[in-house]
């Protein structure tokens, strides 16, 4: 069964790309703007993964997301955004990555 099978729900997400933006808005995160505005651009309408990337793996989110990930059946997350069934299952691997 493929992650995006066992996806939580659009509602999950957008409440956990909430908590992610939140986080990130503090000052307490350190936040380094010109890190997640570039990886805004890279993701182009996907905002909510660069926040969600960006909160969970800081500066090494712009390598993660061109890096072959096991979990993604050795896909780029960037190539999850191909359709909707992979960005599904982007959003479920980042939904399980650990803090």
């Amino acid at each position: 069964m493929n992650l995006e099978q066992c996806y939580s729900s659009d509602e999950v997400w957008k409440y956990f790309v909430k908590i992610a933006k939140h986080e990130i808005a503090s000052a307490a995160f350190n936040t380094n703007k010109s890190i997640l505005d570039k990886l805004k651009r890279k993701l182009k309408k996907h905002n909510d993964i660069a926040y969600v990337a960006y909160y969970l793996l800081y500066n090494d989110s712009i390598n993660w997301i061109e890096r072959r990930i096991p979990a993604l059946d050795n896909l780029m997350p960037i190539e999850c955004l191909a359709s909707e069934e992979l960005t599904n299952r982007l959003r479920e691997v980042l939904l399980r990555t650990p803090l």
